[in-house]
């Protein structure tokens, strides 16, 4: 490692020991940990931080050391397979399935997605080393998180599968709106079309991490998930735009434009803080008429940022929209 890239990896070393020095809560800190930390499963203080966090993470206030957040995660989980057009879709696993998930211990699960966790990390520092290096970011493209999937081709045939938008051959309907939002030839990779159209880009959750339709919506509406009258989302937002922020080096993203990618229980949160982004007009609203007539059949949500279409995954026609 060259002396810069030394010093940069201590300024980031530093940057995530003053975001967790100013948490004041103990189980938010541990989450904070889990999201952004190795953690050594031998290791008993490593553990109680990962139970901790994760207690938090799917059941809120309230619950420290023991595993409860096992059932949380197992019940999140989700099945991958395509639909007859060939298109990758999500449903719940069958009920053999999930007594076979059940079965599981957390090093079968947690352990892959904190390995992903790594492989993704090393993508986006190559990736934001090549957005710098073309003259930085213009816009911002936000997501919720990588996916935590199994792919399940029989009951003995499980395996943890995360498909990063980076990854080569990841069809997603999160790449699919980038490939058609965004100036871009068949051959590019993901990151060569965020790179060439200055597009940064940061998921909200680092890690590989199932969340269901139930879980956004207590996010975003019952107490246990507020800390210190703030809702855990919030919380999630502010520390990856930190982190953002110092990879993609701007002097400011205020005058940014944006594309939200979060589904809409989640993203609701966001648009009730609007000024924790620091970008002018995060609600600014569509704005049709003569001049700017909307795609006929085209679903939009209030909101010209917001990219979720009809099916609650991002389109890459509102994401033109949004980058207008």
């Amino acid at each position: 490692m060259n002396m810069e890239k030394e010093e940069r990896k201590n300024e980031y070393d530093n940057l995530l020991s003053k975001i967790e020095e100013g948490i004041e809560d103990h189980a938010l800190k541990c989450l904070f940990k889990c999201f952004y930390q190795p953690l050594d499963f031998d290791k008993t203080e490593h553990c109680n931080t990962l139970n901790t966090g994760l207690n938090l993470f799917f059941f809120g206030k309230g619950i420290h050391k023991h595993e409860k957040w096992q059932n949380g995660f197992k019940s999140s989980i989700k099945e991958k397979y395509q639909s007859s057009n060939g298109k990758f879709k999500l449903k719940d696993p069958s009920q053999n399935i999930k007594e076979i998930i059940n079965q599981l211990e957390a090093d079968d699960f947690i352990k892959a997605a904190k390995n992903k966790w790594v492989d993704i990390k090393k993508a986006l520092d190559s990736y934001f080393e090549e957005l710098i290096k073309a003259g930085g970011a213009e816009k911002t493209l936000i997501y919720e998180a990588p996916p935590y999937l199994l792919s399940i081709n029989n009951i003995n045939d499980i395996t943890f599968e995360a498909e990063f938008i980076f990854d080569e051959g990841c069809s997603s309907p999160y790449v699919n709106a980038i490939r058609n939002g965004l100036d871009s030839e068949p051959k590019d990779s993901v990151k060569d079309i965020l790179v060439k159209n200055n597009v940064g880009f940061f998921d909200v959750i680092p890690i590989p991490i199932p969340i269901n339709s139930d879980l956004r919506k207590e996010w975003a509406t019952a107490d246990k998930f507020k800390i210190d009258e703030k809702r855990i989302l919030i919380y999630f937002i502010e520390w990856a735009l930190i982190i953002y922020k110092f990879k993609i080096q701007p002097k400011s993203i205020e005058n940014h434009k944006l594309a939200i990618g979060i589904p809409l229980k989640n993203a609701i949160t966001l648009y009730e803080s609007p000024d924790i982004m620091g970008v002018k007009k995060i609600c600014e609203p569509h704005q049709f008429d003569l001049d700017n007539i909307k795609p006929v059949g085209l679903w939009v949500q209030p909101y010209k940022n917001c990219i979720i279409g009809s099916s609650n995954t991002p389109s890459g026609d509102l994401l033109k929209i949004a980058f207008q």
